[in-house]
């Protein structure tokens, strides 16, 4: 079933001796008509805000895969760093065993820190990208919740104005049973 459009609420009636009257019904298509076509155009606009905010989302979401990646490759990086050192500290055993030792300490250390720094910028990197995402997840649904509500109290709107329509009917049968 397709939404109807502003344009398509107002429709020519044909008439009938009882009929409604012709300027009540015109007016009140009108009013329908111009209430309608504003929630019509919010509708459009929250469709488009929630369509840039899942294009956000998934840019968001490969974000926190580059950084995984990155995570990733900061500790290849620093194991490839560690082997180094080692490797060195092998080759400088064979001249001389107290400089090697030394070596092969400052290299443990400065892998090490930098694996440290490495780790600890990538762990605040996701931190703020899973920020980014919670916050557009809670935007989500903060608009899921808005729709939702939209779509209630318009239900609720259309099912009052039916119920004022069919009472009209019922006073308006009274009137010309009486006269």
């Amino acid at each position: 079933m397709s939404v109807l459009t502003p344009m398509e609420i107002v429709k020519e009636f044909s008439r009938s001796i009882r009929g409604y009257d012709v300027k009540q019904t015109d007016a009140w298509l009108q009013k329908v008509k111009e209430s309608y076509e504003i929630l019509y155009v919010e509708n459009h606009e929250l469709k488009e805000k929630l369509a840039k905010n899942e294009g956000n989302l998934t840019q968001y979401r490969d974000l926190e895969d580059a950084l995984q990646k990155t995570l990733v490759m900061a500790q290849k990086s620093a194991e490839d760093m560690r082997g180094n050192a080692e490797k060195e500290s092998k080759m400088m055993l064979e001249q001389a065993e107290m400089t090697a030792q030394l070596v092969k300490q400052r290299a443990e250390e400065e892998a090490e820190k930098v694996l440290h720094e490495a780790t600890q910028k990538a762990e605040e990197m996701v931190k703020v990208a899973e920020e980014r995402v919670g916050n557009i997840l809670e935007e989500y649904r903060r608009m899921e919740k808005q729709a939702h509500v939209f779509r209630i109290k318009f239900k609720a709107f259309l099912e009052a104005q039916l119920e004022m329509m069919e009472g009209n009917l019922t006073v308006d049968e009274d009137d010309e049973q009486t006269a």
